[in-house]
């Protein structure tokens, strides 16, 4: 029996509602991509086909795809025939972006007259929605898409794909947009990295909302759909396409690159945001400020991806010291996850803990349901089964697990490894217990 089915809706066009009650954790929906791409600054630690990290062999022609097995080649063969001469070409070049790579697949296997339907998708790519309008494309969008399609001809042709759509720039554009709206950031299950990009049409399918009833978590390349919560019959199933937790205009504004405006619940009544951007007066900051805040705070994220952790911890403290944020500041929070994360990678345990525990409250009020409350739950039981705190760190575990297994599911690398510390944390207050005894 089928948990869902597609349908129609004025506002918000194809989306996917339940056909029988369903409860939580239910999986609804894995799929693997139509087409995806390992980002370049990961390409040599994940597999090119699967995704999964490994020790890696790179192809003796093109040198830019790694495979962890003959299997893993071979299957991504097909693609790749077509890649790898024109690989080599657009080095010299340079400019073989994720986006322009995974615009090259798609147009592959469109080239192939794959049987959609026979393949168990629900949609085709044909039946993606563009948004593409010439009259409302700025000159810069203009220019990166114009590259775009003088790389893609460069591509087929190295690669000897003939294509219709290549005779029509206009055609082009409409498979960008398409693709634009519609990819997915194919992230670790932890939510810390991003390793590429891939199209997912089953799972495109899933229209978004701010307090979403499902999520999706990606197992390398292969992405599961679970219910966070009951859904009722006649419910729509949606998911997230935004960076949570967030104020409402940061999601509005994120959200105009997908064409669309939000309307949920959490956007009309802009829930939480008087919190969110307030100071400690419970003044709501000046809009020119948030985003020079936002700013600075984003300058941050990017030192720590460049691996300069040293003076982060330092720089964090100087922002938050300069403003008078209040404790729920969404800015506030976000810089305390970072000086969370960044301790860690120093091995400042301690510190590392006080910051998890200063935002992990507001985030849980935030976004009660986000897979992510589970992993700071792991996060903080981790820190403290080390410091031999087994007490706390079993009740920080066990709600990680009740709120993991409905994202994660049971199989997950991340559920196993909760199941092993809680399982140390009881032994370690057996063997305890045994010798005072």
């Amino acid at each position: 029996m089928n948990l869902f089915e597609k349908f129609h809706s004025e506002h918000r066009g194809r989306g996917l509602r339940a056909t029988s009650f369903i409860r939580k954790g239910t999986l609804l929906l894995t799929e693997l991509p139509f087409a995806h791409v390992v980002s370049e600054n990961v390409e040599r630690r994940v597999c090119s086909n699967c995704m999964k990290s490994a020790t890696l062999k790179n192809c003796s022609g093109c040198k830019r795809r790694f495979y962890c097995s003959q299997k893993c080649q071979k299957a991504m063969w097909p693609l790749h025939k077509h890649e790898c001469s024109a690989l080599k070409h657009l080095q010299q070049s340079e400019g073989a972006t994720d986006f322009l790579m995974l615009l090259y697949q798609v147009l592959i296997k469109l080239n192939s007259k794959t049987d959609w339907k026979k393949e168990g998708y629900l949609q085709s790519v044909s039946d993606l929605n563009s948004h593409y309008d010439k009259e409302n494309v700025s000159d810069e969008e203009k220019i990166e898409m114009e590259q775009i399609f003088v790389k893609l001809k460069i591509l087929s042709k190295e690669g000897g794909v003939s294509s219709d759509i290549l005779n029509s720039y206009h055609d082009v554009c409409h498979l960008m947009s398409k693709l634009r709206c519609n990819v997915f950031g194919i992230q670790d299950e932890e939510f810390v990295d991003t390793d590429g990009i891939g199209l997912y049409l089953n799972c495109s399918l899933f229209n978004h909302d701010c307090e979403p009833n499902c999520a999706q978590i990606f197992q390398a390349s292969k992405v599961h759909i679970r219910a966070l919560r009951d859904v009722q019959a006649g419910e729509e199933l949606t998911i997230t396409y935004c960076s949570l937790p967030a104020c409402s205009a940061s999601r509005q504004k994120y959200l105009q690159s997908y064409h669309f405006v939000c309307t949920c619940d959490a956007c009309k009544y802009k829930k939480y945001d008087n919190e969110m951007l307030s100071d400690q007066n419970g003044m709501e900051i000046e809009e020119e400020q948030f985003k020079d805040l936002n700013s600075r705070y984003e300058k941050l994220v990017e030192l720590k991806e460049k691996g300069e952790n040293d003076n982060i911890i330092t720089k964090c403290k100087d922002l938050i010291a300069e403003d008078n944020f209040a404790d729920g500041n969404i800015i506030k929070l976000k810089i305390l996850q970072l000086m969370g994360r960044t301790s860690i990678n120093l091995g400042n345990f301690e510190d590392a803990l006080e910051y998890h525990n200063q935002y992990l409250p507001y985030y849980s009020k935030y976004i009660p349901l986000h897979p992510m409350i589970g992993l700071i739950h792991a996060t903080v039981g981790k820190i403290l089964a080390f410091q031999n705190n087994s007490e706390d760190a079993m009740r920080h575990i066990k709600e990680a697990l009740k709120r993991l297994c409905l994202s994660h599911g049971g199989n997950s690398p991340v559920i196993a490894e909760c199941e092993r510390i809680l399982q140390e944390c009881q032994m370690y207050l057996q063997q305890e217990r045994m010798s005072t005894e």
